[in-house]
């Protein structure tokens, strides 16, 4: 195939076209950073890491939320703009224009003759919805992307060129792509091998050879702590994400969904032909052109196909090896540009005598990427977890309402709701009170915020009235109409520890529980003031029901450092609930108390608990 590079006027019509349409995504998803809603995951990034500024093992809270890229950027863009969701995604949104260039250049390499598919590629690239979404949330799989395509396209040019600034600008690139996404690692490791190749059969002095190894080796160095980083993870099992029952079942089923809008049998039969179709007609290339191994590499297909067959081999080995879990939806992503791009270069630039009309439909079908994109457009909505996020008009209806007592209403919801719930009240002071989930949906809270899919318990109608609704998250809210009676049992007043220490617990108070309230539900209320010399606090007010060995039955814990960041004597105030759903058979004792978790000194003065057992009216 003659593959001449179209005149400078059409090429310049051409990417004006692109950046015309890169800037009006920019734009829609600028709107979606502002206005779609937070997901629990992005609050647990910011609680963990953006907001405590800790995200570098081995300080850092241990979990796969932790993109440590994302983390990084995340928190400089806390410190200057807030915590607005808007300014926390920040710097997941200002690399989408990258993502876009890149698209464009790595399409580019096809050559006009074959237009089409140079279309599809960038089309589908840039448009993929679910991947899209990404760049608007502050996860960093949205940057990671654009980091791993712009170092694809560095690759390309060092191949081509083979000068070290390309070389450390790939290197660089894998090395952002993989610090923003742990699952990018395999992509950096299968590099080295083109690398190490052109390397070795540069025409060059051996110091300009000597100098390309070098930046090899400070770049596995540079790696070395990312690698760690998910061993360690692996060990302390946190790589939970998706499961070993099946590469399809977790891998291909999920991405397949989630890119095209829905799986059946039909789609996975059609997504494993054209892979196969894929690597037989590289191959067969391969055999007909007796490219040599050096050639090869300088194929534009070659880096796409080379990388999505080697990403998968490197998803089994793990898997079989080191028993990591099949990866699912976003953990697998990567997988998407690298079968897209195969499949358009692979056939679009093979010299197969395949039917000019058979390749144009082959290379069209990615198309229907941007048309599910188009019909995706929304400001509210995500692919993702809906109804793992406790709505806005929730909060502000229960924050609304009025409360003629001294502690906050209760409210029940799901354990995952819990997060966007913590980051709301944040976001309006911490005046609220916690999210009780332990024993959902329970009919003792003041609120319920309820599946709409999941079946009400007996009788919970008599007791509640349905309030508001959000249909995008298939949720529902219920107020209770019948108040439940609180029948005090004891109180403590004067609470403080004199002077600031560093103590890691405090005891608010220790109650022992009577054979008459064994099976009952209780309410505990809590004021005080707080002056912590740290911020954030790292603090929890916990209520733990214990056995007579000190050993505990089941707690019900509330984040003090998620209410607030900064705990002041002049503004330290709280006034926070608990809803004990049950106390157990085997409880001897029930102990309120703050764990201080990070021995930060602190004060606590003018405490005050109540103890209610709860009675229907």
């Amino acid at each position: 195939m003659n593959t001449t590079h179209p005149k400078s006027t059409t090429f310049s019509t051409e990417s004006r076209i692109a950046a015309f349409i890169g800037i009006v995504l920019f734009i829609y998803l600028i709107l979606r950073s502002i206005y779609t809603p937070i997901l629990h995951d992005e609050v647990a990034t910011f609680f963990y890491y953006i907001q405590t500024g800790v995200f570098f093992p081995p300080e850092a809270h241990w979990d796969a939320n932790n993109h440590i890229l994302n983390s990084l950027l995340s928190h400089w863009s806390y410190l200057v703009f807030g915590s607005e969701t808007w300014a926390l995604r920040l710097p997941n949104v200002l690399s989408y224009p990258l993502y876009v260039w890149s698209s464009w250049k790595i399409a580019s390499e096809i050559p006009v003759q074959f237009r089409i598919g140079k279309w599809s590629l960038f089309l589908s690239l840039i448009m993929a919805h679910y991947m899209f979404e990404y760049f608007g949330e502050v996860r960093g799989y949205g940057m990671s992307m654009a980091f791993l395509l712009f170092g694809i396209y560095a690759l390309r040019n060092y191949i081509k060129r083979q000068t070290a600034l390309w070389l450390a600008t790939t290197l660089f690139a894998f090395f952002l792509a993989t610090a923003a996404n742990l699952t990018l690692i395999y992509s950096s490791v299968l590099i080295l091998i083109p690398i190490l190749i052109v390397i070795v059969r540069l025409k060059a002095v051996i110091q300009i050879k000597l100098g390309h190894f070098v930046l090899v080796l400070v770049t596995i160095a540079l790696f070395s702590p990312l690698v760690n980083f998910a061993f360690e993870l692996k060990n302390r099992g946190a790589l939970y994400y998706g499961g070993k029952s099946g590469f399809w079942d977790y891998t291909g089923n999920t991405l397949s969904e989630l890119f095209f809008g829905y799986y059946s049998t039909a789609i996975a039969g059609v997504l494993i032909l054209l892979t196969l179709v894929i690597a037989f007609v590289f191959l067969f290339d391969w055999w007909k052109q007796k490219y040599t191994l050096p050639e090869l590499i300088t194929l534009p297909q070659f880096i796409w196909v080379y990388l999505l067959i080697g990403s998968i081999f490197a998803i089994f080995g793990t898997r079989y090896i080191l028993d990591v879990n099949f990866p699912e939806d976003r953990a697998a992503m990567y997988l998407y540009p690298y079968f897209i791009a195969s499949l358009i270069f692979t056939i679009g630039l093979s010299s197969a005598a395949l039917p000019k009309t058979l390749r144009i439909l082959i290379v069209c079908l990615p198309l229907y990427v941007p048309v599910h994109f188009l019909f995706s457009v929304n400001l509210y909505t995500a692919s993702f977890s809906m109804e793992e996020r406790a709505p806005q008009d929730f909060f502000d209806y229960i924050s609304s309402q009025e409360n003629t007592s001294e502690y906050p209403l209760t409210v029940g919801g799901y354990v995952t709701q819990e997060l966007c719930w913590f980051y709301m009240n944040h976001q309006q002071g911490g005046k609220q009170g916690r999210l009780l989930y332990s024993n959902h949906i329970d009919t003792l809270c003041d609120f319920q915020i309820v599946d709409q899919k999941r079946e009400l318990p007996p009788g919970f109608l008599n007791s509640y009235k349905k309030v508001n609704a959000t249909p995008i998250n298939n949720l529902n809210l219920y107020e209770r109409t019948q108040t439940l009676r609180k029948e005090k049992i004891t109180d403590t007043t004067g609470i403080t520890n004199w002077v600031h220490n560093d103590n890691e617990f405090f005891e608010f108070i220790q109650f022992p529980i009577p054979d008459s309230l064994r099976g009952k539900p209780l309410y505990i209320g809590v004021q005080s003031v707080l002056d912590v010399k740290a911020a954030p606090s790292y603090m929890s007010l916990t209520v733990s029901q214990k056995r007579p060995d000190q050993s505990e039955v089941i707690q019900e814990p509330l984040r003090l450092d998620w209410l607030k960041k900064e705990w002041k004597d002049s503004d330290g105030a709280f006034s926070q609930s608990f809803v004990i759903p049950r106390i157990d058979e085997e409880t001897d004792y029930l102990v309120l108390y703050l764990w201080n978790q990070k021995k930060k000194e602190f004060l606590v003065h003018s405490g005050k608990v109540e103890i209610f057992v709860l009675e229907a009216e």
